[in-house]
């Protein structure tokens, strides 16, 4: 069934449900005390439909209006998502209420202190349902941008209503709680003006005769992506110095941001800083003397 006969049905179902509720007690099909018990079950199922059919209609004048594909996510549409399901979690439990001929208030009121003890439980997991609504309705996340919470990087696979999806370098997917990243240091790195990508490691200084030689040989590495990265945007960085060693930090700024591609020039990058600090060895060692020399005669030495 298409989407539009999915929505069609929907409608026609709820206009069932409206008519269904309204003629019950006209029929005089059944009895009072009956109607009592089935009509507050018609009502919620008529609001449960009609928030199904609010959301359907939301989604897909949103999806239209921002280029997206019928399956493709975005923070407005989770975040819409999330709102939906707590409010079917409330009606469900009022509903409930309801059918056992309980009134709402009088519930709530002497459930009072229940109520107050189930808070001070439950704060936690409020607090994580909270956050993650306000940033998701603030634009400080969207699925697709690639943040850092501290040591953690990552990018955005999903906002649910209490976690925050990463899928970060080695493929793994990564669960933050929604406090953690509304809390901590966030850094959005796709949200900044330009695509600035750094990469950080820590030589030891015997290893580096000449900073000036070993930054060269890091942008002569990346030959390859000169296409990708924005000319003049390589920069090596002292970020700290030890006694025996010191931490650098290499930047370059790509024009679109790739994982792949990231995930190719950290490779790259990388092999580069070893392949270098082997040579610097090699060279301190001095040449290799052949073994074995020409013919397979031992090399005479005087």
């Amino acid at each position: 069934m298409t989407p539009r006969w999915t929505l069609f049905a929907k409608v026609l179902l709820f206009v069932v449900l409206l008519a269904a509720s309204a003629g019950l007690k006209r029929g005089g099909i059944f009895e009072e005390e009956t109607l009592i018990h089935i009509r507050p079950v018609f009502r919620f199922l008529s609001i449960l439909v009609a928030l199904n059919v609010a959301l359907v209609l939301f989604t897909s004048v949103y999806r239209s209006r921002k280029g997206l594909s019928p399956k493709q996510q975005d923070a407005i549409l989770l975040g819409i998502q999330n709102v939906y399901y707590i409010f079917v979690v409330l009606i469900s439990v009022a509903a409930g209420i309801t059918l056992y001929g309980l009134d709402l208030k009088e519930v709530f009121y002497s459930l009072s202190i229940i109520a107050a003890a189930l808070a001070i439980v439950t704060k936690d997991y409020i607090s994580e349902v909270i956050s993650g609504l306000i940033m998701t309705f603030s634009g400080q996340l969207s699925v697709g941008d690639y943040i850092s919470i501290g040591n953690i990087k990552g990018r955005v696979s999903t906002l649910t209503i209490t976690k925050v999806v990463l899928l970060n370098e080695d493929d793994d997917l990564v669960h933050l709680p929604n406090t953690k990243v509304f809390n901590g240091e966030l850094v959005n790195y796709t949200q900044r003006m330009q695509r600035r990508v750094s990469i950080e490691f820590q030589v030891a200084l015997a290893n580096i005769p000449n900073v000036d030689d070993f930054e060269t040989q890091l942008i002569d590495a990346l030959h390859d992506y000169e296409d990708l990265i924005i000319p003049g945007s390589h920069s090596l960085r002292v970020v700290d110095l030890h006694k025996d060693s010191a931490e650098f930090k290499f930047r370059y700024t790509l024009h679109d941001r790739s994982p792949n591609i990231e995930r190719d020039i950290r490779r790259k990058t990388s092999r580069t800083v070893i392949n270098y600090i082997q040579s610097v060895g090699q060279k301190k060692a001095g040449p290799e003397t052949a073994w074995p020399p020409e013919r397979g005669i031992p090399a005479q030495h005087s």
